[in-house]
């Protein structure tokens, strides 16, 4: 297989890559040469004389033969590690040795491939192609480092062929009228041979057919200066017979030659030898809102213990919460970026409990799209680039049970990430580098303004006071209270926060005595806290307790957000706090009744609440592209916030929480058919975590058992449930969606309407996936409960899905018997946009059977309804099979831009796996009109989709997409052909759409 073959880099040194593994170090230099020597002289066996000869020149025969033979057990022991067969790569005997020509390519060998195969090329297209990927391949200095007499004979030889191809493209690219590729290749060429006169006068005419003749004149004014600095000696006759070609620079209105060197044509990029399934490496930090204070010397050591040896590769930096443990990462990673070119990545995990859930946060945090058929950590593992990575692993506390073994196994299986953890406490782990974070360092004793100000943690007090009163100032009246308070707060950068926020309220001297008032108290009831916990909470109580009372419940009930909040919701805790007994058990006020809601006065005391928890520091708010504000709690402000609310207060908020959730899930369900259904879902999206810690609080088993409203709260969940199913389907959340959909079932009081509806959208979830047996067996169970219960609607919506199952499975008969009944019901109902998809879904069958003049009668019937129109998700599927009738008619046209409608519908809805079909269908057409590149581009970018919501093709699908791209290989050519998969892996949607508007415009 070939990513079981080792590729061999000797272009800027030695490297070796093999699937997710890489070798950089060995044992010593001379392994590193004696492999370096194999693999460049492949072709033939070396004997055990001539290569200790070769190697160790100064050593008798018997130690040169003795450090051969270690040599050889130390490159054996890195290339054929366990589980690999003796001698698979390397082949040695007592006589001879050699690599064995299967296990193995190397850059240099594809390199002079290249050139070998241009110079046999007549196309000048083609011939610059292969030359440019040479000249990439071999940009870097052949074995750097390497110092033996052959390594250099074959650095020379090697950077005598690129020259050679450098300027071949020099001489190509301006018949082909690339000259701004000429002229970078020129620059190139002069760069790898300054000395080369012949480059330098290629590059300056090339300046004059710019018509750049300021340019030209100064790239002769360098050669001058090369020639005399380097050899003593002056340019050619022939140059400054050039020289004097030049027209009179004063007169010239030509433009300069940019500064930037033009990039080659994408076309001459150079294919990587392997295509990557990872992302391209990003820097994706959090932003940082504050200024950032000290830690100079914690950042510099964290850098070294990162980087100094392989067992480093994983340094947790421990400490209490609200030490800057997650600050002091983000810096250090930012301050870093160019020593990871593999990319810097930041993993929140705040909100994540279970081990089992590390992966899955870690694929979202690294945007790897999702594949079913993958356990996570394997998809981890396989995806992962080479280069090197640094990975933040932050609030590891709460990890449960089992979170330390999948570090482990990460550190064991990719070599090339660091891992950055902040955590409470270590992780147990050997060769784990544990970095207890010290606080601020703050003053020992009062002192001067000027005096105080070297300290960081006055530092940062003073910028945090001065962004809620820009005039306050360090003085010498206060400077002795400030340095108090810094002290007795020990630097802790999240009590130094909360404290500065009360400056428009407390002066530093009334701060200081409140301070030593609550600390001892605090002290006193948490002895089993380290003390610089009890500080924390100290700060955190002594804010708390300075709220005015009717602002405490508030803060205490905000706790049970996940993922941040609205001011809606905030609103609907906050507001049934003093309401009577009987507004408390109401149902919940729908979320579109709510924002400022219907109680004008409620919604302003609970935004000027918030707004005075925000001032504080003890809520954050941060505006949505939408336009909306949307608030958010520390985790550590969370976990004291919860400890505020006694069992009875924290199950009223938990009940109004649920019910919130519970009535924002059903309102999204009620507009999934209306126009607005975009911005519905959008907020399930904004609210997914709330929504996952409702449902998760719910059903947890035993979480509620004896609780007195345990059966509300199940009864809750399972109607949320029912009600996002609609959800999971149209933002493709299917394992998600059929996973939770299962637990609620599994529950016994899923019974009647709620058991059915939740069976519903369970079988639809896992028809999108492929898996029609079990959404045969949901649909018909659903049915079955629906008969009994007499619901014209639903049996009509069963019928419909049992139908639809059948007509993928080619049980047309059955299908079209369903359909039938279930549109008679609805026709009756006068239930016009559940009419509109069953009779697009009834055409389908006779379109699925080739028969499209049936299936146009249905179709017709279908556009007829105003509902089609008004509702996107119906729109969508009428569209597709629209634009496959028309395929079927013959006439492509019509159905590209049918199939161009519903991309663009697909996009704006957000729906996946309608982009993907339509996709598919476009891809097809591309194929079919010869716009092969255009076809491979888009067939890639629908598998990457597919791939991130786990959902494959059908087989019957899946059978033309190889057709297609068989035939497209066969039209491009394997090197276009993967160059063009190679761009699709790197498009997104609107990249892919944009691309797809010059097949088939839509008007």
């Amino acid at each position: 297989m070939l990513d079981s073959c080792w590729r061999i880099m000797l272009f800027g040194g030695l490297r070796l890559q093999r699937g997710s593994s890489h070798l950089e170090k060995f044992r010593t230099q001379k392994t590193a040469a004696l492999l370096a020597y194999l693999a460049c002289y492949a072709e033939r066996r070396h004997t055990r004389e001539a290569l200790a000869d070769l190697l160790w020149p100064e050593d008798d025969a018997e130690t040169a033969r003795t450090k051969l033979r270690i040599a050889l057990a130390s490159l054996r022991k890195q290339l054929e590690p366990p589980g690999v067969p003796t001698g698979a790569v390397l082949k040695a005997d007592r006589f001879e040795i050699g690599l064995n020509n299967a296990a193995f390519t190397t850059d240099v060998a594809e390199f002079e491939t290249l050139l070998q195969t241009a110079a046999h090329i007549a196309s000048p297209e083609n011939q610059a192609a292969l030359l440019a990927k040479a000249a990439a391949l071999a940009e870097g200095e052949f074995l750097v480092g390497q110092y033996e007499e052959w390594a250099l004979t074959e650095r020379e030889r090697l950077a005598g062929l690129r020259l050679r191809a450098l300027q071949r493209l020099v001489e190509l690219l301006p018949r082909l009228g690339d000259l701004d590729a000429a002229l970078d290749y020129a620059e190139r060429a002069v760069a790898a041979d300054p000395l080369h006169e012949e480059s330098h006068l290629a590059l300056i005419r090339l300046c004059l057919t710019a018509h750049q003749p300021q340019t030209a004149l100064r790239h002769y004014r360098r050669l001058e200066r090369t020639l005399r600095e380097a050899l003593d000696v002056e340019p050619s006759n022939s140059a400054r017979a050039l020289l004097l070609t030049l027209p009179a620079v004063g007169e010239s209105r030509a433009k300069p030659l940019p500064t930037a060197v033009p990039r080659p044509p994408a076309s001459m990029a150079a294919t990587p030898a392997s295509e990557p399934s990872f992302p391209a490496p990003e820097n994706r930090l959090p932003p940082a809102f504050t200024r950032f204070f000290g830690r100079e010397e914690e950042i510099e050591r964290l850098q070294l213990l990162l980087e100094t040896g392989q067992d480093s590769r994983l340094v947790t930096v421990t400490g209490p919460g609200g030490s800057g443990k997650t600050r002091v990462a983000v810096e250090t990673a930012r301050q870093s970026l160019s020593r990871y070119p593999g990319g810097v990545y930041f993993v929140p995990l705040a909100d994540v409990r279970d081990s089992d859930q590390l992966l899955p946060a870690l694929i979202e945090a690294l945007r790897l799209p999702r594949k079913a058929e993958l356990e996570p950590l394997s998809q981890i593992v396989q995806t992962f680039p080479v280069a090197p990575i640094l990975l933040i692993l932050d609030n590891f506390e709460q990890i449960g049970q089992g979170g330390d073994e999948i570090v482990q196994t990460l550190r064991e299986r990719l070599p090339q990430v660091r891992l950055l953890v902040t955590s409470r406490q270590g992780l147990g782990l050997v060769g784990e580098q544990v970095f207890p974070l010290a606080a601020l360092s703050t003053p020992l004793q009062p002192g001067t303004p000027v005096r105080l100000l070297e300290f960081p943690s006055v530092q940062l007090f003073l910028d945090r006071a001065q962004s809620v009163r820009p005039d306050f100032q360090i003085t010498s009246r206060n400077a002795d209270a400030i340095a108090g308070v810094c002290e007795r707060l020990e630097g802790i950068p999240l009590a130094l926060e909360l404290a500065a926020a009360w400056v428009g309220t407390l002066t530093p001297t009334q701060m200081l005595s409140r301070l030593n008032r609550r600390l001892d108290l605090l002290i006193s009831r948490r002895n089993d806290l380290s003390p610089r916990q009890r500080t924390l909470r100290g700060a955190i109580a002594w804010s708390y307790d300075l709220l005015i009372p009717e602002l405490r419940p508030l803060f205490a009930r905000l706790s049970l957000f996940r993922g941040g909040w609205t001011l809606e919701a905030a609103e609907a805790l906050y507001g049934q706090l003093n309401a009577p007994q009987e507004a408390r058990t109401a149902p919940a006020r729908a979320p579109s009744e709510g924002g400022i809601g219907l109680l004008l006065q409620e919604a302003r005391t609970t935004l000027e609440a918030l707004e005075q928890l925000r001032e504080r520091s003890l809520v954050l708010s941060e505006e949505q592209p939408t336009g909306e504000m949307r608030y958010r709690m520390l985790e550590t402000l969370r976990e004291f916030a919860t400890e505020q609310l006694s069992p009875q207060e924290y199950a009223d908020a938990m009940r109004e929480h649920t019910r919130w959730y519970v009535a924002l899930a059903r309102e999204a369900d009620d507009r999934h058919s209306r126009p607005e259904q975009i911005e519905w879902m959008d907020r399930l999206e904004a609210e997914h975590d709330n929504l996952r810690a409702t449902l998760d609080r719910c059903f947890e088993e035993n979480a509620l058992s004896g609780h007195p409203d345990h059966s509300f709260y199940v009864e809750e969940c399972l109607r949320m449930t029912a009600h996002l199913e609609q959800f999971w389907q149209q933002r493709s959340y299917f394992t998600e969606g059929r996973q939770r959909s299962l637990q609620a079932l599994s529950h016994p009081l899923a019974q009647g309407w709620v058991r059915a509806a939740i069976l519903s959208g369970m079988g639809l979830l896992a028809h999108r996936q492929g898996d029609y047996a079990a959404a045969g067996a949901a649909h018909s169970e659903a049915l079955t409960i629906r008969r009994i219960l007499g619901d014209p609607k639903e049996i009509a919506a069963s019928l419909h899905n049992r139908a639809m199952v059948a007509a993928v499975t080619r049980d047309y008969a059955a299908a079209e018997q369903e359909y039938r009944e279930a549109l008679s019901i609805l026709q009756k109902l006068g239930k016009r946009d559940m009419e509109a998809i069953t009779l697009i879904c009834l055409g389908n069958v006779f379109l699925y059977q080739r028969r499209p003049t049936e299936a146009l009668h249905w179709f017709e019937q279908a556009l007829t309804l105003d509902e089609l129109q008004s509702n996107k998700s119906l729109l969508l599927s009428a569209l597709n099979s629209i634009g496959t009738l028309h395929y079927d008619l013959e006439d492509p046209q019509s159905a590209c831009r049918y199939f161009m409608q519903s991309l663009l519908l697909s996009q704006e809805t957000g729906s996946l796996l309608d982009a993907a079909v339509a996709l598919s269908n476009l891809a097809n057409l591309a194929q079919l009109w010869g716009a092969s590149a255009r076809c491979v581009r888009c067939y890639t970018v629908c598998e990457t989709l597919r791939e991130r919501i786990g959902s494959p093709w059908k087989a019957s699908a899946r059978q033309i997409v190889d057709e297609d791209l068989t035939q497209a290989r066969a039209a491009l050519g394997e090197e276009a052909f993967q160059q063009a998969r190679l761009a699709g892996r790197e498009m997104t949607l609107p990249q892919i759409i944009e691309d797809l508007h010059n097949l088939c415009p839509v008007h």
